[in-house]
C-alpha cells in the first residue's frame, strides 16, 4: 500500500500501521511538534539552570557562593524553578531539583543534604493520605 510520509510529503511502501518513511523522519517530525510545546521549553531551561549549579558546586562539598552576576552570564534564569519554601531566616528559599538558595549572598546547596525532598518521604505521605480526595488527586502526580 502505497502512503505519504506525513513530514517529508515523499511516498513509501510499508506496513499498513506504519506512518512515516524513515526513522529520521519519525523523529524529526516528534522533535518539531514537542519544541512548540510550553512544557518542553520550560524543561529544557530548567535542565540547563541545574547544569550549571552543578558546575559551580565542588564535587567535595555540599555548599557554595557566589554572586548573582555570575549565574546570569552563565545563563541562569531565575524566574524559572521548581519551588519554593521558607528559609529559617523568613527568606524565600528557590530550588532547581536538588539545589536550593536563597539571594544576597546566592547560596546553593544538595536538596536531599539539607532536608527530606517533596513526595519522597513515607512519613509525609502517610500523612497526606489522611487529606480529602481532591488533595491526593493534587499532591500525587
Amino acid at each position: 500500500m502505497k502512503k505519504q510520509c506525513p513530514h517529508c510529503q515523499s511516498y513509501f511502501y510499508g506496513r499498513t500501521d506504519k506512518l512515516f518513511c524513515s526513522l529520521a523522519c519519525k523523529n524529526s517530525f516528534h522533535n518539531l511538534h514537542r519544541k512548540s510545546d510550553i512544557a518542553y521549553s520550560v524543561d529544557q531551561v530548567l535542565h540547563h539552570n541545574r547544569t550549571i549549579l552543578q558546575q559551580l558546586v565542588p564535587p567535595d562539598s555540599n555548599q557554595a557562593t557566589w554572586n548573582r552576576n555570575v549565574l546570569e552570564k552563565l545563563g541562569f534564569k531565575f524566574e524559572v524553578v521548581t519551588g519554593f519554601t521558607h528559609g529559617d531566616n523568613g527568606k524565600i528559599v528557590r530550588r532547581v531539583y536538588e539545589f536550593t538558595w536563597d539571594e544576597e549572598p546566592m547560596m546553593t546547596s544538595s536538596w536531599s543534604d539539607r532536608c527530606l525532598p517533596p513526595y519522597k518521604s513515607k512519613g509525609a505521605r502517610e500523612q497526606r493520605s489522611k487529606g480529602s480526595m481532591d488533595q491526593k488527586k493534587q499532591i500525587e502526580y
